[in-house]
């Protein structure tokens, strides 16, 4: 079995920050701390109880099928103003494409277009390409980050970010800027459907790893900001 290291130092929550799950220091499960309490179980799967293997899809785990959700909520940013951000510990690259973490669109279960109010995933089966994702007005846009400089690598720790201010999406990798893309009006939550953390409603695709830390915030936290996260969480700022 893989091992995993803990993070060194988590940031602090405010008055901002509507959710915050830490993942791997117990087992599910997981109720957000914040300014909202909302409860993670197990989805589907067996989710080992230890730091070392949560998340672990790889071909050591139990049954490659385990992932995390909130069941149908209300809880997320109104209007225009978000950051979402988690930092993940990758094992290996599955799949062609997954979520890290989301929040869906349906409250039916389904996975279908525009897909997520918004969420952070990779997007390839051979690399660290990934990308964060907003819908508006029913329309799905994303940022993707294929720059090899800003890809997930693996075996070790990665903080990934998006934030959303009604005009511009900004993907940021261990507090670095790793892209933008143009954007306008409210977040649209669709039906209202859960939080996923390590795969999607409709399965498959899991993540081969650890997620951890996981942020919801009403707020659009700069690039500073994000990158003294990203130093603290390895122990390089206290």
């Amino acid at each position: 079995m893989s091992y995993f290291p803990l993070l060194k130092r988590y940031t602090p929550t405010d008055a901002n920050t509507l959710l915050q799950w830490k993942i791997n220091e117990a087992a599910a499960p997981y109720t957000s701390a914040g300014t909202n309490a909302l409860t993670l179980t197990v989805k589907s799967g067996i989710i080992v109880p230890n730091a070392n293997t949560l998340f672990d899809h790889g071909a050591n785990d139990f049954n490659n099928s385990a992932y995390l959700w909130s069941g149908n909520t209300a809880v997320a940013p109104a209007g225009a103003s978000l950051t979402l951000s988690t930092w993940i510990y990758l094992n290996g690259f599955t799949g062609g494409f997954g979520g890290i973490v989301s929040k869906e669109y349906a409250n039916n279960g389904t996975h279908n277009s525009p897909f997520v109010a918004f969420d952070l995933q990779w997007n390839s089966g051979v690399d660290g390409t990934w990308m964060f994702s907003v819908t508006t007005a029913a329309t799905y846009t994303n940022v993707s980050v294929a720059a090899k400089t800003y890809q997930i690598p693996l075996n070790q720790w990665t903080l990934l970010a998006g934030t959303y201010d009604g005009a511009t999406m900004r993907a940021y990798f261990n507090g670095l800027p790793a892209g933008t893309q143009a954007k306008s009006g409210n977040i649209d939550y669709g039906t209202g459907g859960p939080y996923y953390i390590g795969g999607y409603a409709s399965g498959g695709n899991l993540v081969n790893g650890i997620v951890n830390d996981v942020r919801v915030e009403s707020t659009v936290r700069s690039a500073a900001y994000l990158r003294n996260m990203y130093l603290r969480g390895v122990g390089l700022l206290y």
